[in-house]
C-alpha cells in the first residue's frame, strides 16, 4: 500500500515528513490511516500488469498522483520511471 503522510511521522525507524509518499504493508497502512496520520494513495496491486494496461495519459496521471516529475514521453519509458520511484518507496 502506498500512503501519504498527513503529518511528520516515524514508521519502522524512518521519519517521513508531512506530504511524503511511501510504501507500507497492508496492516501498517491501515493502522496509520486509522490514526489519521496518513492517507491512502494506492492499494497494492500487481504493478507490472497494471502499468502495462494503462494508457500514456493514465500513466501520466498516476505519476502526478505519486509526485513524480516525468522526463519521459514514451509509454515504456514512463513505466520505467514510475517503477524506479515506486521501488524506492
Amino acid at each position: 500500500m502506498i500512503v501519504k503522510a498527513l503529518e511528520k511521522i516515524r514508521h519502522n525507524e524512518i521519519v517521513y515528513e508531512k506530504n511524503s509518499i511511501f510504501e507500507v504493508d497492508q496492516h501498517s497502512g491501515e493502522v496509520l490511516i486509522k490514526k489519521k496520520v496518513a492517507e491512502i494513495v494506492e492499494e497494492n496491486v500487481d504493478q507490472e500488469d497494471e502499468l502495462e494496461k494503462m494508457t500514456v495519459a493514465e500513466l501520466k496521471q498516476k505519476a502526478e498522483k505519486l509526485g513524480i516529475d516525468l522526463k519521459a514521453t514514451k509509454k515504456d519509458d514512463i513505466i520505467a520511471e514510475i517503477k524506479e520511484v515506486t521501488n524506492e518507496l
